[in-house]
Parts: structure tokens; sequence; C-alpha cells
């Protein structure tokens, strides 16, 4: 029972970090699948209780992103920003908006990233007309439009706002 608390309490933390969107707008429709991520990736942290994530092809451009130890399926397909790539999240195909999370694919290791909550101030001081809704708990994008994706592209590039909420290593 404890090792499936601390694997519900990682998805949630995991989603919690990520970039809530609101409305995905024309993007889902350009959003494509990365082949490098299918198949089943174990956490690599030892409180997650072995937790794994699974990407399976719902069909030519949606992943169905299962987590082994508890968690709503999500619907997935990939953005490329600048030189990053994000996950779109849904809980269900027809839902308008879902959760944005970073994503580094580099060999047998996947890993997710979230705006980094320890810098908000410093970013707002920062970027203080940014299109995001940022408060204590959540970054929010109410949808995403050229001028968001422009904002988005701009902090891609700067990893000093990025923090890696999780790690996962490609089942063999």
């Amino acid at each position: 029972m404890r090792s499936r608390t601390a694997v519900l309490l990682s998805v949630l933390l995991l989603l919690a970090g990520c970039i809530a969107v609101k409305n995905y707008g024309v993007y889902w429709g350009t959003g494509t699948l990365d082949p490098a991520l299918a198949g089943t990736w174990a956490s690599t942290r030892a409180e997650n209780g072995g937790s794994s994530v699974t990407f399976t092809a719902e069909d030519d451009n949606m992943y169905r992103m299962h987590f082994a130890n508890g968690g709503n399926d999500k619907f997935v397909r990939t953005l490329k920003v600048a030189d990053s790539t994000y996950l779109m999240t849904k809980l269900n195909p027809e839902d308008e908006g879902g959760t944005l999370i970073a994503y580094v694919i580099e060999g047998e290791d996947l890993a997710f990233f979230a705006p980094n909550r320890d810098k908000q101030k410093d970013f707002l001081k920062r970027y203080p007309t940014i299109p995001f809704s940022i408060t204590k708990t959540t970054f929010t994008i109410e949808e995403l439009t050229p001028e968001t994706m422009k904002w988005l592209t701009k902090i891609t590039k700067e990893p000093e706002w990025w923090i890696q909420i999780q790690r996962f290593t490609r089942e063999k």
C-alpha cells in the first residue's frame, strides 16, 4: 500500500509541476508521434516504488500514456518548440486542453521537466508581461496561440527556468 501511495503521489506531483493548457488551439492538430517514446520506461527513483510509464500508439498521430501504478491514462502528441520537445497530454482526445510536459530523451533515458517554482519570483520580474497565469502552485496558458508560442519558445531556450521532475530508463 505504501508503494502505491508513493507512486500516486509522484504522478500527482509530476502533473502538478507541468504547464496547464486550457486550449491547445490549432497546435493539437499539428502534434506528432515521437517514435522514440514508444515502449515502456521504468522510473529511476526508488521512492516511486518501481513506477513505469508506457507509450502505446493509439492511432497514427497519438499515444496513450499509461502509468503502471496509478493515475489516469493520457492521450499524447508531441510538440516541437525551438530546440525542445513537449508532450501535449489530454485525459480524453475530445478535450480542448490538458498539460504540457517538456521532455528529453538521451540514449535510453527519458526525463520530464517543468517550470522551476523556486525561480518563480525571478521569472516574473524578468517577464512581467508574459501571457501566462502564474500562481504559487500553477503555471497556466489559456490557449496556445502564435503569441503564447513565441513566449514558450523564448523561455524554452533558458534552462535556468526548468527543473527535472521525473526520470525513466527504457525497459529492455
